[in-house]
């Protein structure tokens, strides 16, 4: 674990008070920049759906967050903080277990390669 990264994880750790807030801010990554345009689209399939939403416009809606999804986790992680932004794209913010996500063994293989491999 190289320095940015325990600065990084150091807020969920309890170290909030060691190190001061602006340590922790991060450059944003490809990942998440690929995560907050999920989650817009994601909102935005929201709204729609609060009018009248065809069953053809749903899906498209659905494809295309659904696929937006993948392609956050298609891209390198490039620390702790794009883990948790591929977890939460693929199982739409925790609505959906790992295990029904159909790249969930992708999910838990980083996961695993995040902790050392250790089971």
């Amino acid at each position: 674990m190289n320095r940015r990264q325990i600065l990084t994880a150091a807020p969920a750790l309890g170290c909030a008070g060691i190190v001061p807030a602006t340590a922790f801010a991060e450059a944003e990554t490809p990942v998440m920049r690929l995560y907050r345009a999920w989650d817009a689209a994601r909102i935005a399939w929201a709204a729609a759906g609060e009018g009248d939403l065809t069953d053809e416009d749903n899906n498209r809606w659905c494809e295309q967050v659904y696929q937006m999804a993948d392609d956050v986790l298609d891209v390198p992680s490039q620390g702790p903080l794009d883990f948790i932004c591929k977890l939460m794209a693929q199982t739409c913010l925790g609505e959906h277990d790992i295990e029904n996500c159909p790249r969930g063994s992708e999910l838990w293989a980083e996961a695993r390669e995040l902790i050392g491999g250790a089971a």
